[in-house]
């Protein structure tokens, strides 16, 4: 039987406690504890990010585990994932060019650790594998093992626009195949894939469903930007020759496209879905049900403030998005983490950022805080 469209929020916590800019959290349950990890920076891009882990027995209190730093690199965007028994972490990293004020960065390698946990010892990540970009042009955003099969995804920089592809491996430690380039020709030119998650579904959780976030900041580069004019000359040469409102590609910046296959995971199938969404991250109940959790605005004219973290569950039969609770508002926040247990599936567990506690403060744009929320679903 699936749950009715309703929850309810029984208890909130904050996990942060740095003075920072804390934001892209993700969370697990492994071996009794939760486990939550964070990036805390000076800014939302800024040189020196570093990953914050903490776990916690309840939920209630947490305790720092480890904070994982590379060398002259800005980590980001840390990911979860229990695999054969054991807890890894994913990252991927910025490299920064040496000017003042930094402003200019270009993609680096991604980095997967493994946690160590030995009788008498505190538990820690050890780095297992560096991604290289230069080998693999790809920032890894997500990752998974399905059957005996570790896929990671990630987007590549090609010009001024990304595209996102799937690598695979037998080993965690590579090496890695291109597997599949996610299509992108039924967007318009000027637009393309950023950031997206990959959710195990199905029975036997053999199946992938695809969260993709879609934007066209990246054509800001001198050599793209005559393209960008003219597809917008073209467009408004449409609607000024058509007696109906004709399709606006512009419409779809920050939007989200949906992607679902069955094992092998070579043939998805696409929907593009007109919703303002960032920071996608999803998750299969084991009811059969895909919860969603998102930066959302309900119209692109709302104030900035007004940008909710929200959660949602994704109707695969009528292909939609059914809003179900905010968990705050303000100008910056969301990239959540998302847990279910089988052994109680009447709840649901989410780690996200906000900048809500901030606004009107001196603290506004420069501190952020993580926060861990329990949600109780109903039936």
């Amino acid at each position: 039987m699936k749950y009715k469209t309703k929850v309810k929020e029984v208890s909130r916590g904050k996990v942060s406690t740095e003075d920072a800019y804390n934001a892209f959290t993700d969370l697990t349950y492994f071996s009794g504890r939760f486990w939550l990890c964070y990036r805390t920076g000076k800014g939302h891009v800024s040189p020196h990010g570093k990953i914050v882990v903490r776990s916690s027995g309840s939920g209630d209190k947490w305790t720092h585990v480890q904070t994982l730093e590379q060398k002259d690199l800005d980590l980001r965007d840390p990911r979860l994932s229990v695999m054969d028994g054991k807890l890894y972490l994913l990252c991927f990293s910025l490299s920064y060019y040496k000017t003042k004020p930094v402003k200019k960065f270009h993609a680096s390698d991604s980095f997967i650790y493994c946690l160590e946990e030995k009788k008498g010892k505190e538990p820690k990540f050890t780095l297992v594998h560096r991604f290289e970009y230069e080998k693999y042009k790809t920032t890894l955003w997500s990752f998974n093992k399905i059957k005996d099969t570790f896929y990671l995804g990630g987007y590549y920089f090609e010009g001024a626009k990304t595209t996102a592809r799937i690598w695979l491996s037998k080993s965690i430690l590579g090496p890695w195949d291109l597997h599949v380039q996610l299509q992108d020709d039924y967007l318009p030119s000027n637009l393309c894939f950023n950031e997206f998650d990959m959710c195990k579904t199905g029975p036997e959780k053999d199946g992938l469903f695809l969260f993709l976030r879609v934007g066209s900041w990246h054509f800001n580069r001198v050599k793209y930007w005559w393209n960008r004019i003219k597809e917008r000359f073209k467009q408004k040469k449409i609607e000024n020759t058509s007696k109906t409102k004709p399709y606006n590609h512009h419409g779809f910046c920050d939007r989200i496209v949906t992607a679902s296959a069955n094992y092998p995971f070579k043939d998805f199938e696409y929907k593009v879905h007109n919703i303002y969404l960032k920071g996608p991250r999803g998750i299969e109940h084991p009811n059969g049900t895909l919860f969603f959790v998102g930066r959302y605005k309900k119209n692109k004219k709302a104030p900035s403030k007004e940008r909710e973290v929200a959660l949602f569950i994704y109707d695969r039969e009528k292909e939609m998005f059914e809003h179900l609770y905010t968990f705050a508002k303000g100008k910056d926040g969301s990239y959540a983490g998302l847990y279910v247990d089988k052994k109680d599936p009447g709840s649901l567990y989410v780690s996200f950022y906000s900048d809500h506690e901030r606004l009107g403060t001196d603290k506004e744009g420069d501190v952020n805080d993580v926060w861990f929320s329990r949600l109780q679903l109903s039936t």
